[in-house]
């Protein structure tokens, strides 16, 4: 009833407040005088053809057909100074690359160039391992929580069986372990066996929106390329670095230094690759979600996003992740420097730092995956982002967390599915194929299975990536703005609303969206039990 009034007072103020003037009143008495004026920034109003705007403070229309951060200013680039570091350091990456390690490279090239024909092996490889992978997502779309409690079933009847077998042959103490691993297996079911509906549903919606708007795939496919590349280029600049040292003598304190920075350097320009196919399709999500009609290539304006605007953002998050992730190889490097020299307890020591720094590496590197939606959805700079997050993880992380473990077996089984299947293909056209495509290889089966394998897996990895990135949109944009939803996709937001319900979770009043003043308030009812 109280959000039947709110909505009849946004009517009211609207039909009493002429176009392009300002609307700062606060609500008259008995207007629900407790809502927050905050919420009363913009209002909806229905065309004739059905699509709708947004009437903000001033009364100036403001399409609603695009998703929050859509509105944002070309003009405005939150955390410019990261981007100007980052764009530096890859200046300086490619310069150590191309002066001092091209030569380099080229001297120690061989003069044996190979042959082709193995190439048309791992180009159909390739086109296997995408075709698998699109049927992979066919396959999530129709039986995503069969397949979840499948691999529940699968992996607790493969750790009994073992501990069965290692009883039948006299060794009870081998089959501790697994008895140990079937209960922990059965627990953890038993925990989160009411959320595999949800993220079943949360999945089936996420591989929706990547059926529909492929572009989204070809974003990663591109900015994987561009990733290899890099690697390529960091190559380059260790060899480069190497022979400078050797030239000039340097000390081996600065050759660390060095060391050090050319991986922190490689390690941020990796994660800017990888995070801006995650603003992309964050941004992608979010255009489907508030629009009440397919947007015209939404891929394509998200991805115009992630390399401008929120390029800066991108880059100030990706820092933190990539300083992370040095610490823990160095400290990797350090405990086997340890190892060598034989010391049991300083190894020992070692391992729990080597430990500790993965798990950091891997907090930060799952928290900031979330702040980059929230910057793809909202079009927000990454510290406001991650003040969001933060409370995300404060009022749902437990959520969150169950969701991310649940959608992760999935796209983790499909990435073995998709390599072993790719491997068994390159070896099958290896042992089939012409001779000529496998002349001059030694064992060319067992290598064409074993690339097939690397390449399919990898392939499926990227397209999964979207997947994930997709489905933690639809997490995120169903506990913040459900209704907006239910306005624009009736299906697919009562599929989601029955899931929720069995949670006996409620859904938020007003969408945080509307709230923030960045969509209008929707005109849907509410239902309240």
């Amino acid at each position: 009833v109280r959000l039947t009034r709110r909505r009849e007072s946004f009517r009211d103020r609207r039909a009493t407040v002429p176009m392009g003037s300002s609307s700062s009143k606060t609500p008259a008495e008995g207007d629900d005088a407790d809502v927050p004026v905050d919420t009363l920034k913009s209002s909806l109003i229905v065309n004739e053809d059905g699509s709708s705007n947004s009437l903000n403070a001033s009364g100036d229309r403001q399409s609603l057909s695009t998703a929050p951060a859509a509105h944002a200013s070309c003009c405005h680039c939150p955390d410019a100074i990261f981007l100007v570091l980052w764009l530096g350091s890859v200046v300086a990456m490619c310069a150590l690359a191309f002066v001092y390690g091209l030569d380099e490279v080229k001297s120690g090239a061989g003069a044996d160039k190979g042959k082709s024909g193995i190439m048309k092996i791992f180009g159909l490889c390739l086109a296997v391992a995408i075709v698998v992978s699109q049927l992979w997502v066919r396959v999530m779309i129709s039986c995503g929580g069969l397949l979840l409690k499948c691999m529940f079933l699968s992996a607790s009847l493969l750790m009994s069986g073992m501990a069965a077998l290692c009883i039948s042959q006299g060794l009870p103490y081998f089959a501790i372990p697994f008895g140990v691993m079937t209960l922990l297996i059965v627990t953890y079911f038993c925990c989160v066996t009411n959320k595999i509906d949800l993220a079943s549903q949360c999945l089936r919606t996420a591989c929706k929106i990547v059926r529909a708007y492929p572009s989204t795939q070809v974003v990663a496919l591109v900015m994987t390329t561009v990733s290899m590349v890099w690697s390529c280029i960091f190559a380059m600049a260790l060899y480069g670095v190497h022979d400078f040292f050797d030239a000039e003598d340097m000390s081996n304190g600065r050759r660390v230094v060095a060391w050090i920075a050319l991986i922190l350097v490689y390690f941020w320009g990796a994660q800017v690759c990888k995070n801006i196919v995650v603003c992309t399709t964050a941004g992608t999500a979010a255009e489907w979600w508030f629009a009440r009609s397919s947007p015209v290539h939404p891929t394509w304006s998200a991805f115009d996003r992630a390399v401008t605007v929120n390029l800066g953002s991108i880059c100030y998050g990706s820092f933190f992740v990539a300083v992370t992730q040095t610490v823990a190889a160095v400290v990797t490097k350090i405990k086997k420097k340890v190892d060598e020299n034989g010391n049991r307890v300083l190894g020992a020591a070692m391992c729990c730092c080597v430990c500790l720094a993965n798990c950091i590496a891997k907090i930060a590197e799952t928290f900031t995956s979330y702040a980059f939606i929230v910057v793809g959805v909202y079009g927000y700079g990454f510290g406001k982002a991650g003040g969001h997050t933060a409370k995300l993880f404060r009022d749902q992380g437990l959520l969150l967390l169950e969701m991310d473990g649940l959608v992760e077996l999935v796209l983790t089984m499909g990435s073995v599915v998709v390599a072993l299947i790719t491997g068994a293909a390159g070896a099958l056209m290896a042992e089939k194929g012409p001779d000529d495509w496998t002349d001059g290889v030694k064992n060319p089966t067992v290598i064409c299975g074993t690339i097939g394998a690397i390449m399919g897996f990898g392939v499926c990895q990227t397209c999964m990536s979207v997947v994930e990135s997709a489905n933690n949109s639809v997490l995120i944009s169903w506990m913040e703005n459900p209704h907006a939803l239910e306005q624009n996709h009736p299906d697919e937001y009562e599929a989601l609303h029955v899931t929720w319900k069995k949670l006996k979770r409620t859904e938020v009043a007003v969408d945080y969206a509307a709230e923030e003043g960045l969509a209008a308030p929707t005109e849907v009812t509410v239902e309240r039990d």
